[in-house]
């Protein structure tokens, strides 16, 4: 039976978005790890020849039961700079910065906190981008991958650090794909996964949208089939993709209170989003990503949907945001009723993007089902 957690009501409805919190002693600095680890065979018949995995460390030793052992998956776009300092490419705070740190949920003097960095992204693990490999595949030869190759790669780095067992995965979005796809293998055991803002297979509707994101990017002149030069590629395309999910990830009822009737300041915004996304990010990369998030479904040769979540060998607890579009809180709530698992609810404004900006409520939720 589905055991739900109180939703976590931040009082009076805000209109600004709340200042993260940090955890009481901030969040010590990573070591980070580039792992070399052969070949890796994907779903759709291709291979990453010379798999790299990019992993940052955080707090205690692990012990030798992986009872202390944490996985933090980031989003579709991110990166394993969680919290704390993170060099001159990544922010001072990190994409999470009141989840992990001392003092906070996922408290780095408790836990032995592992956050890779994701098969076919642009930060350090392989992927179309990277040619930090020698003889690594690169731009539009590199493989498409799925969440279940994603796992694969992120197993097999956590395998090389001596990790035999998980307590908890956490993941978010993307991430929560990524946490279920833990949870349903056994190479590595987990004893718990946190699914927050995920489904459990990628709807009609989510798909049709990464569907016009990919059309955004492969329309641009520059696209030439993936085969561009370096620094070069659809810059506007990929800029305009960015747009279309930005508002994917925020509500209307949220752009409607934060720009009202100013077109202005609302394309400038979005704007924004698409010029910083294409400064950071590559085409082929992120179409291989929205790939991997299309093709998402736990019972792919698991006879479905149900009866994988019903045979998950790890515990759930799966979170929703009250206004998410991006991956609603009936499917959330659907994937904790499949797994007689926990279910909690994030109140914001925001959509997805409230697991971001109400840090306090996620904390709140993880600080619970960590405890």
């Amino acid at each position: 039976m589905t055991a739900v957690l109180s939703p976590v009501r931040p009082g009076a409805a805000r209109t600004a978005e709340p200042a993260p919190l940090v955890g009481a002693g901030g969040c010590p600095a990573p070591r980070h790890d580039l792992l070399r680890l052969g070949r890796l065979v994907c779903e759709g018949g291709g291979a990453v020849p010379y798999l790299q995995v990019s992993v940052r460390r955080w707090g205690a030793p692990p012990r030798a039961d992986g009872s202390n052992v944490v996985l933090l998956l980031h989003a579709l776009t991110g990166d394993s700079h969680v919290a704390g300092p993170g060099g001159p490419a990544h922010s001072p705070t990190g994409w999470w910065p009141g989840v992990l740190g001392v003092g906070a949920p996922v408290d780095t003097e408790r836990f032995h906190v592992i956050a890779p960095d994701v098969l076919g992204g642009c930060s350090g693990t392989s992927g179309p981008a990277g040619a930090s490999v020698p003889n690594a595949l690169g731009g539009a030869d590199f493989p498409e991958v799925t969440v279940r190759d994603q796992v694969a790669a992120e197993v097999r780095a956590v395998q090389a650090l001596g990790i035999r067992r998980v307590a908890h995965v956490i993941g978010a979005s993307a991430g929560g794909m990524r946490a279920l796809e833990w949870a349903a293998q056994t190479a590595v055991p987990v004893d718990h996964a946190v699914v927050v803002a995920a489904p459990a297979a990628s709807s009609a509707d989510l798909r049709a949208g990464l569907a016009v994101q990919r059309a955004a990017v492969t329309a641009d002149p520059a696209w030439q089939g993936g085969h561009y030069a370096p620094q070069s590629g659809p810059t506007a395309g990929l800029a305009l993709a960015r747009q279309l999910a930005v508002l994917t990830y925020r509500s209307a009822d949220g752009l409607e209170q934060r720009f009202g009737p100013d077109a202005g300041r609302l394309t400038a915004w979005l704007e924004h989003h698409g010029r910083s996304f294409v400064e950071r990010f590559d085409a082929v990369s992120y179409l291989r990503l929205i790939g991997a998030m299309a093709t998402h479904d736990l019972g792919r040769g698991r006879g479905g949907v149900q009866r994988a979540l019903r045979h998950l060998p790890a515990r759930v607890t799966a979170v929703a945001v009250s206004s998410d579009r991006f991956t609603t809180p009936d499917e959330v709530r659907a994937l904790a009723r499949g797994t007689g698992g926990r279910y909690a609810v994030i109140e914001s404004v925001h959509g997805h993007d409230g697991f971001l900006i109400e840090t306090e409520q996620t904390a709140t939720v993880l600080r619970s089902v960590l405890a």
